[in-house]
């Protein structure tokens, strides 16, 4: 089945219904329930009608609308964060894309990422009442969940942080006896995703300096979605998929359109721009176009 052949899938159009509903019932962002409501009350038609524009090539795109969210207060000056409000429709529209697309973009994935990956199921095989191995299984869309959950990708970073500090120190390959059950699990979980940072031999205590000063290191990337280009997006997300693929340019035209964003700025002060982090910049010659983040 070509990669537009799924995009088009009523039972995925639907898939991607149920998982922009769980979101937003877990979400803590503003949104508008009376238009959640309605798409829901007109579900048949609403996807029906959702289809008809990515068979048409040109997905007709609804303007997004500024609606910035308080972010922190600075020297007594309160700052908000750049957001915007993307409708029930392109949120549904997004997540079609991603269900058809994110399989392929996700297994391209190094094990070291672990934010915003995309769900799938994963359980620990037990043998002889001992946890053998871990299973992750296939890409799912039953359960509504897009993404994977919290506690299987943060607390799970930390987990094979503190692993490898161990490792690191001690130059060997961890001893299972020595971890509690939590760590025990982290360490099938890293086996699993092949982490060469806890083989036996990857660091070697020869080439470590002996210090009794410990030291870590934390990165954040600031304004780090602004800086991306449009053009950067669509040209991975070619890379990603087959270009021998029989629905690769249907595919190509739909996603192409649907990220010339446009911004309705009706009724927003422009007042508000001054405590908005990063600032909007709203270009009336380009139709008011400007490179986002989608708030899912």
């Amino acid at each position: 089945m070509t990669l537009y052949n799924r995009l088009m899938l009523p039972e995925n159009l639907y898939f991607a219904w149920q998982k922009a509903k769980r979101l937003y019932q877990t979400s803590d962002g503003y949104y508008f329930q009376g238009e959640l409501s309605e798409f829901e009350l007109n579900l048949e038609q609403k996807l029906a009608g959702l289809r008809q524009k990515f068979e048409s090539g040109r997905y007709p795109i609804i303007k997004l609308r500024p609606l910035p969210r308080p972010k922190k207060i600075h020297e007594n000056k309160p700052i908000d964060r750049q957001y915007f409000h993307v409708s029930v429709e392109e949120q549904v529209a997004w997540i079609a894309v991603v269900n058809a697309l994110g399989p392929i973009l996700d297994r391209k994935m190094p094990s070291w990422s672990y934010g915003n990956r995309l769900y799938r199921p994963a359980w620990y095989e037990t043998e002889e009442e001992q946890i053998s191995k871990l299973e992750i299984g296939p890409y799912r869309h039953s359960s509504g969940h897009l993404y994977r959950k919290f506690q299987h990708s943060w607390p799970l970073f930390r987990r094979h942080v503190s692993l490898t500090a161990r490792a690191m120190a001690s130059g060997m390959t961890l001893s299972i006896e020595e971890l509690d059950e939590t760590d025990h699990l982290a360490l099938i979980s890293a086996q699993a995703e092949k982490l060469r940072y806890l083989k036996s031999g990857y660091w070697s205590t020869s080439e470590i300096p002996k210090s009794e000063d410990i030291y870590h290191a934390s990165i954040d990337l600031k304004q780090f979605y602004p800086t991306i280009s449009i053009d950067t997006v669509l040209v991975g997300l070619e890379r990603a998929n087959n270009p021998m693929d029989e629905g690769h340019h249907e595919v190509r035209a739909i996603i192409s359109n649907m990220l010339k964003f446009k911004i309705d700025n009706s009724g927003y002060f422009s007042e508000l721009n001054n405590v908005v982090e990063p600032k909007s910049l709203f270009h009336k010659s380009k139709g008011w176009r400007t490179a986002l983040k989608h708030c899912m």
